[in-house]
């Protein structure tokens, strides 16, 4: 398995997790607050090998977005809650590249799968809000 199949995998794995999580949540009743970024860099995985026989790991840099201010029905909260997940998954993705530079994948590609699947919770909530909202007398 090469590193650009394995981070395939780690980032859909990572996103089908989210994506059971957001759904869970979303039928509990008290409203979640914040979103969860998750940027993914592999370095070393100790039974998988590149191409090239190097061990890989995934790292992975966390990091919360709360919209606990924020009013997501109105559409200036709905647009706020994505503008500050992208920024977060840019930051991440920057600081992966910082901390470890010889391990150095495309950072654009880290920037769109980690605001992808950040974005997912993101419309979640949105969506969430919008409901209650048409739910409360």
């Amino acid at each position: 398995m090469n590193a650009h199949s394995f981070r395939r995998l780690a980032a859909t794995t990572t996103l089908l997790v989210l994506a059971g999580s957001i759904t869970s949540q979303a039928l509990a009743t008290d409203p979640i607050t914040e979103v969860t970024v998750s940027a993914d860099r592999i370095t070393r995985v100790p039974e998988s090998r590149t191409n090239s026989g190097f061990p890989m790991e995934v790292i992975t840099l966390t990091r919360q977005v709360s919209y606990a201010d924020l009013d997501l029905v109105s559409a200036s909260g709905a647009a706020m809650l994505q503008t500050r997940v992208k920024e977060t998954a840019r930051a991440a993705c920057d600081q992966l590249d910082k901390t470890y530079p010889l391990t150095r994948m495309d950072n654009s590609n880290c920037n769109k799968m980690t605001t992808d699947a950040a974005l997912i919770q993101a419309r979640a909530a949105i969506s969430a809000a919008a409901a209650r909202k048409l739910t409360t007398p």
